[in-house]
């Protein structure tokens, strides 16, 4: 039976989460060496590079241009990524979006690269929520593993946290038999005390038109712009990937203007 108070799935139709450009990067923890060279972190100069985890309703629209397929990303491709700021996961933080400075200035507080710490993050990014009707501005935080559901207690005790939503690509296995084995793409809908529901989708690396509003909250509180005009490696999404505003969309500013790559 339902509980009258019990939190409800919500219904999404996608989330999209910008790569760390548009946020910040604990120190060393997006560094990849090979073969002995150490290449160090240098994000993207195209704020509107992310992923989006997509519904089965929002891809049957057949809006804008699906990127490349998270779960489709070999070794070499995910390490250029790693370098360039690329995201395939994470934890979205839907909350009100008076609070956005806040949760911001938390996670950047939050970031460690100890992976023994009792809370923290070793990412955040900023991130969007389309609900049907409206499109939401969130924080894309990536929490220490081992202090995952501590590390959500710490933003439910400073900001008023609707939902947290869990997103990982998921993988395709061949097998000797000739036989692929797939695991699904994931998208966990939590409240600071456990998980809600889960949700069918894809992720795609996309593009998507920023709000202004999300590009000034990364410049306060992130250092991920400060770093454009390093030379960046790994895979470039195509820049006509934009999807088409909706019409509640029409007010909103968008930032156009960091849109080279």
């Amino acid at each position: 039976m339902h509980h009258p108070d019990a939190p409800r799935v919500p219904i999404l139709e996608w989330v999209f989460m910008s790569n760390t450009v548009l946020g910040g990067v604990a120190p060393s923890c997006r560094s990849v060496t090979l073969n002995g060279v150490t290449r160090t972190y240098a994000p993207w100069a195209n704020v509107h590079h992310g992923a989006r985890w997509c519904s089965p309703a929002w891809l049957d629209r057949q809006m804008g241009s699906r990127g490349f397929l998270a779960r489709q990303q070999g070794v070499h491709s995910k390490m250029g990524l790693c370098v360039a700021g690329g995201v395939l996961e994470g934890t979205v933080v839907v909350l009100p979006e008076e609070q956005l400075d806040t949760a911001a200035a938390l996670a950047a507080g939050m970031l460690t690269n100890n992976w023994d710490a009792l809370s923290g993050v070793s990412e955040w990014s900023t991130a969007i929520v389309r609900e049907p009707g409206r499109s939401r501005p969130a924080l894309r935080i990536l929490p220490i593993r081992r202090a995952y559901e501590a590390t959500l207690r710490s933003f439910a005790a400073e900001i008023d946290v609707e939902c947290f939503v869990q997103i990982e690509p998921g993988h395709d296995h061949d097998r000797v038999d000739g036989r692929t084995v797939s695991t699904p793409d994931l998208c966990t809908v939590r409240s600071v005390d456990g998980v809600i529901g889960e949700l069918e989708g894809l992720i795609h690396l996309e593009d998507e038109p920023i709000p202004a509003r999300l590009v000034d909250i990364a410049a306060r509180f992130g250092d991920g712009l400060s770093l454009i005009g390093r030379r960046s490696a790994g895979i470039h999404v195509p820049n006509d990937s934009h999807r088409p505003l909706e019409p509640d969309e029409s007010a909103t500013h968008r930032d156009y203007r960091r849109s080279t790559t």
